[in-house]
Formats: C-alpha cells, sequence, structure tokens
C-alpha cells in the first residue's frame, strides 16, 4: 500500500498537469516519485548555485526533524515531568534551530519564486507559500507549547505537543519533498540562463 504522502503527491502533479500540461510526461512524473533523490536534482550544478544551497537547507531541516520525531516519540511514554525535562529541552532547541532557518524560506519567496513568476503561472509557488505559513503556524504553536510545559501541567500539555508535533513534521517534510521534486527541478527546467542563476547567489 502506498504511503499516505505518495498518494498526496501524485494527487498534487495531476492537479497541476491538469493546469499545465508540459510541467512534466508522464515518465518524467513516474521517474520523479521512484527514483529521484534531492542530489539527482543537482548532479550538475556549480558550486554555491543557489537550488544546491536550497537542498543542502532541506536536509538541514530534515535533520532536525528527525530528532524532534524520534524525541516526541520517547516522551509518549514518559509520565513524568522531571524525566521528560531533558528531552523538552532537546524538542525545543531543534524546533529554535528550525526557526532560525527561517531565511530559506524568505529567499524562496523573495528571490526564487519572483524569477520562476516570469516564466510561468504554475500553482506550486502558491502552494508552498501557503505551506510556509502553515508551518509557521505550527513551529510557534509548538514552541509556545515547550516554552509552557512544567511539573504541574505536564500530563495535560504532553497530549497537545505529541499532536501538534505531528502536523508540523509531517508539514515540514511534505513541502520540502514538494520543494526537492517538484519545485526545484520545475525551476532548473524554466531557468536555463547561467547569468540569471549568478544574479540569484
Amino acid at each position: 500500500k502506498e504511503s499516505l504522502y505518495t498518494e498526496n503527491l501524485k494527487k498534487f502533479i495531476i492537479n497541476l498537469k491538469n493546469k499545465s500540461s508540459d510541467l512534466f510526461t508522464e515518465d518524467e512524473v513516474r521517474f520523479g516519485l521512484n527514483k529521484l533523490s534531492p542530489s539527482d536534482a543537482r548532479e550538475d550544478l556549480e558550486p554555491e548555485h543557489l537550488i544546491d544551497h536550497l537542498i543542502n537547507e532541506n536536509e538541514m531541516i530534515l535533520g532536525f526533524i528527525d530528532i524532534i520525531e524520534q524525541t516526541s516519540s520517547k516522551i509518549k511514554n514518559i509520565k513524568s515531568y522531571q524525566e521528560a525535562k531533558e528531552d523538552i529541552r532537546v524538542l525545543l532547541n531543534n524546533t529554535n534551530h528550525i526557526i532560525g532557518t527561517e531565511p530559506h524560506n524568505q529567499k524562496e519567496e523573495t528571490v526564487l519564486f519572483p524569477e520562476l513568476n516570469k516564466k510561468s503561472t504554475y500553482d506550486i509557488l502558491s502552494v508552498i507559500m501557503k505551506e510556509h505559513d502553515r508551518i509557521n503556524k505550527y513551529q510557534y504553536e509548538f514552541q509556545d507549547l515547550l516554552l509552557k510545559i512544567n511539573p504541574v501541567n505536564y500530563s495535560e500539555l504532553k497530549e497537545k505537543i505529541t499532536k501538534i508535533e505531528e502536523l508540523y513534521c509531517n508539514a515540514i517534510k511534505n513541502k520540502i519533498n514538494k520543494e526537492n521534486y517538484l519545485l526545484y527541478p520545475l525551476t532548473l527546467k524554466l531557468i536555463t540562463d547561467p547569468k540569471i542563476w549568478h544574479e540569484m547567489k
């Protein structure tokens, strides 16, 4: 059975293809879903290329997400605040690290997207920007809960923390996959002038 992400990604691609038939061929879609990795999108890129830089940042963010998911899973089975205190600190630190990468989203929206908008009207840009907003909402809600939790409210807030953590982490992973497998390949396909890429560094 396919994962929920794969099902959603296929639907997402189909919706894009319905609006812009030249986005990807069926073979490209099939290849992208089954064989491409983020590194494949940057094999021929020059050092310090904007897309290479963005993919590197995405990999770093996924590293923080992995720690958050593993730590949150541990907390589900911890009954006391004192036992969970160090894990809560790990969650907060890694959430703060992700919040510190917000220039990544700003770079996409202020540098990459305006240039891509000159080449296309694909809705992927509005989709990504809406996901940026949704992720911001989740991450500040998550951060706020982690700052508020204490020995008195631990049992009550622990459940809220694990619920928002799942929404937060899934939103980031889905957004990054759309960027790595759709947005960045699309951008490389449409923007071919090296001078433009040099100006976007």
